[in-house]
């Protein structure tokens, strides 16, 4: 691709349109007019600089040169990255929206999200890690159907009150209670059966 020659000259301040030959670490060779040159990236260079690209550059007072943009990109189908040199990047406005048409991907090492109200809709959602940890004041669920595969379940809570408006049914190994008050069980009808043995024992037994 053929590049311009300076389009503006101010002193020794110079800018023109270069080609990115390759890049070591912050450092990119370019070339201009057939001279190769090292160029720096400008901080204001988000669009980190790929071999190919067509980039705005300038050399100052000084003799330095920087990349101020990227203005045309040669190999379209590679990933293109945003980055801030050495730095950390802030997106502030009103509102700001991420639209993807496809996938959207997020790597890091630890994220942290806050807001004072969230909403999410999925229709499909997958979550796996290697612990969950969760303090809330309250929480709704609503659902069809709740299915939990786990090897040990503990559950603590100072009241606990369930109603099923149906049926209930579980099948257990064994089965032992441990209550420290009263037990009671009221119901219309009730059946106990057991196949070997049935054993009662307290200090006074009422019946009827």
């Amino acid at each position: 691709m053929n590049t311009a020659t300076a389009i503006r000259t101010d002193q020794d301040v110079r800018i023109f349109t270069s080609t990115v030959k390759g890049r070591c670490d912050n450092r990119y060779m370019i070339m201009s007019g057939g001279a190769m040159m090292i160029a720096l990236r400008a901080a204001g260079c988000l669009l980190q600089p790929e071999p190919g690209d067509t980039v705005l550059s300038v050399s100052n007072e000084e003799g330095s040169l920087y990349i101020l943009n990227v203005l045309d990109r040669e190999n379209t189908g590679n990933a293109s990255h945003l980055t801030v040199p050495g730095g950390q990047m802030v997106l502030d406005g009103e509102r700001i929206s991420i639209e993807p048409r496809k996938e959207l991907n997020v790597s890091t090492a630890s994220i942290e999200l806050k807001s004072g109200d969230a909403n999410a809709s999925f229709g499909r959602l997958q979550a796996r890690g290697a612990s969950l940890a969760s303090h809330f004041l309250k929480i709704s669920t609503v659902a069809r159907t709740i299915e939990t595969v786990s090897e040990v379940l503990l559950q603590k809570s100072v009241r606990c009150y369930r109603k099923v408006q149906e049926f209930e049914e579980a099948t257990i190994g064994r089965l032992r209670m441990l209550v420290d008050g009263l037990f009671s069980v009221s119901s219309r009808s009730a059946s106990l059966k057991a196949e070997k043995r049935f054993r009662i024992d307290a200090e006074k037994i009422h019946l009827g």
